[in-house]
């Protein structure tokens, strides 16, 4: 863990280096790699634009509907730019959501669209995981697994471990460091979706994208249970099953009816 970074003696914040580094990978990334494969410039640079404007929106809006209690006595923190409050879910679905609302418009053929920029979107999400472990938030679970990590004193997770047991003597315990389950599993998304993007024998448009949309949801539904989470049982066992089980029915369908 180390939430502030000291590059060339100036201190930087680490959360917000890392989200500013997966922005512009994804933004620059996909712009390049969006219009070298034959798509309009002026399409694929509005498409970028306003996706990334949806996807912090709803980043936000995601996470105040999960998790009210955070913002219920102070409604303020909906417009605060920090490390809490923000559910990368959320983001994905405001990004595909006005993507969708601006190929419609555009006439702009969306499921290639998606399959491309699919990749880019993974290693955005390594670099937003990777700023997390950095900074100590989306921490697990305590554990005794062999592949657990111990974060510093008074990390997030420390003071998680303090306030939850009068009886801990102030100890730092080992977590699952989920941010990392994360990057390990995108890492490999991004690799598959590479190739099935460039393998000779192409899948119908949008596999890429459904393949990897229901990969990731079926992650992300296993490692929420590996996670240390404020929100309510409810949200937990009911609210985040009910949309990615959703989700992963969607793609499959969408998959198997665009492949027949």
């Amino acid at each position: 863990m180390k939430p502030v970074l000291n590059i060339f003696g100036i201190e930087i914040v680490s959360y917000s280096l890392f989200m500013f580094l997966a922005l512009i990978v994804v933004f620059i990334g996909s712009y390049f790699f969006l219009t070298r494969n034959g798509q309009r410039k002026s399409d694929v640079l509005l498409m970028l634009i306003v996706m990334s404007v949806f996807a912090f929106i709803g980043a936000r809006a995601f996470n105040f509907f999960v998790n009210y209690s955070f913002y219920k006595s102070d409604l303020a923190k909906l417009f605060e730019f920090s490390s809490h409050g923000f559910s990368l879910y959320g983001g994905v679905l405001g990004a595909v959501f006005s993507g969708f609302l601006i190929a419609k418009l555009r006439k702009i053929e969306l499921f290639r669209f998606a399959d491309l920029i699919t990749p880019f979107v993974g290693i955005g999400i390594i670099l937003m995981r990777i700023g997390c472990f950095l900074n100590g938030c989306c921490f697990g679970k305590q554990t005794d697994f062999i592949f657990g990590v111990k974060f510093p004193e008074f990390s997030q997770p420390h003071l998680k471990q303090i306030s939850g047991s009068l009886f801990s003597g102030g100890l730092v315990k080992t977590v699952h460091p989920t941010q990392i389950y994360e990057v390990i599993f995108v890492f490999l998304c991004v690799l598959l979706a590479f190739y099935l993007i460039f393998k000779k024998k192409k899948l119908a448009s949008g596999s890429v994208f459904l393949i990897s949309g229901a990969l990731f949801s079926a992650f992300r539904w296993v490692n929420m249970y590996f996670r240390d989470l404020n929100y309510s049982d409810f949200v937990i066992d009911v609210v985040y099953p009910i949309i990615y089980l959703g989700i992963i029915s969607l793609c499959f369908g969408l998959l198997l009816r665009k492949n027949k």
